[in-house]
């Protein structure tokens, strides 16, 4: 995301992965699951295409799936959900 958002002037997405971190989880236990994408909205701020608000949503939906979180037992989504693959053969 950091070398994106410096590309193209997004200075709002260029964070540390601290930060990034800090940001996934204070909506982990929001019970508005869009509140994440909302916010990632609004620090993209104005754009010219959906396409380009989902290239953003995508690098930041990543960073969420990629952040241990306290509630799966500090394993990330991703790390979930490769176990799960593992065992069921997939």
């Amino acid at each position: 995301m950091t070398k994106e958002a410096k590309a193209e002037g997004h200075a709002n997405l260029i964070m540390t992965p601290a930060q990034w971190k800090k940001l996934v989880l204070s909506h982990v236990r929001s019970s508005q699951i869009n509140d994440f994408s909302k916010e990632i909205i609004n620090l993209v701020g104005k754009v010219n295409s959906v396409d380009e608000i989902n290239k953003w949503l995508g690098f930041a939906i990543n960073i969420w799936n990629n952040t241990p979180q306290p509630d799966r037992g500090g394993k990330s989504p991703y790390e979930i959900s490769r176990e799960y693959d593992i065992q069921s053969g997939g």
